[in-house]
């Protein structure tokens, strides 16, 4: 398990249900400047 996932802020856990679809998480930060949280989710056909 990376870093990511062992965190207790609950973004562990939506990095590792999106990681067990196939999705993924990404969350940066910078001081003074906010953070941004992007997640890709796999779409299946219509």
């Amino acid at each position: 398990m990376d870093a990511v996932s062992q965190r207790c802020d609950g973004t562990g856990n939506m990095h590792q249900r999106l990681s067990s679809i196939g999705g993924t998480f990404e969350r940066t930060s910078t001081p003074n400047n906010g953070t941004a949280v992007s997640l890709t989710l796999p779409l299946g056909k219509a």
